[in-house]
């Protein structure tokens, strides 16, 4: 039996307190990676007025009752899906050809850059679409692994091609052009796909790093001290 108390003034049922999910702090690399997200699967692809059309193919992508595309028989949203497709394929690749070739790390070119790339050329002639990197202590050490993964790529008819920066870099400074850049580049085929090598020493790897800047500034004074610099750790044996 409840009591007269318990009656009138009966005990208050204790809340539970709502546990709130702690928000995942906002760098800047997801920042980056959200925004890039947002603008192939929202932006380009999505469908705001909802009429069928992506928006990238839509003339009134706001308007739902004008259904009109840009190009009857060209689909731009198929296309960029293609090079997405492309794209993935190349990432399933990445950490079992930079294990096979210990190389230091890869990378498989953006949506964006491969679409660059495609305005110039054919997708199927562009070869550095995947890369990666590997490490030599010195230029001695560069040309030995270098003739080894192309050894290793040959014998199966899996190279594409060989190329000895160094001696390219000698050439063109005789003839009177800017050319710092030094290392071995082999092109070699991955599940038919071709994937870029990069052998280059840490020394020669930080100058490239710079002078990929300096290029798209257009910076000829910047090239200039690289290349000097270049030449220094070139007779220095790097």
């Amino acid at each position: 039996m409840k009591s007269f108390h318990q009656i009138v003034n009966p005990p208050k049922k204790k809340r539970k307190r709502k546990t709130t999910k702690k928000r995942k702090t906002t760098t800047k690399k997801n920042c980056k990676k959200i925004s890039k997200e947002y603008g192939y699967k929202k932006l380009w692809l999505g469908d705001y007025d909802r009429d069928g059309v992506p928006n990238i193919d839509d003339t009134y992508p706001f308007d739902s009752k004008r259904k009109k595309r840009v190009n009857k028989e060209i689909s731009l949203s198929k296309a960029f899906r293609n090079v997405q497709k492309v794209r993935k394929n190349y990432q399933k690749d990445l950490p079992a050809i930079t294990r096979k070739n210990k190389a230091i790390g890869g990378r498989v070119k953006d949506t964006y850059s491969i679409i660059n790339k495609q305005m110039t050329r054919n997708l199927r002639h562009v070869q550095d679409l995947g890369g990666i990197r590997v490490y030599a202590k010195t230029r001695k050490e560069v040309k030995l692994k270098a003739r080894r993964i192309r050894d290793k790529y040959a014998k199966k008819g899996h190279l594409l091609e060989y190329e000895d920066k160094y001696k390219q870099s000698l050439k063109d400074q005789r003839a009177g052009k800017i050319n710092p850049y030094m290392a071995i580049h082999l092109t070699v085929l991955k599940n038919g796909r071709p994937w870029e090598i990069q052998v280059k020493t840490p020394q020669m790897s930080r100058l490239a790093d710079i002078m990929h800047t300096a290029y798209k500034q257009g910076n000829k004074k910047k090239l200039l001290e690289l290349q000097k610099e270049a030449n220094r750790l070139y007779r220095l044996g790097y």
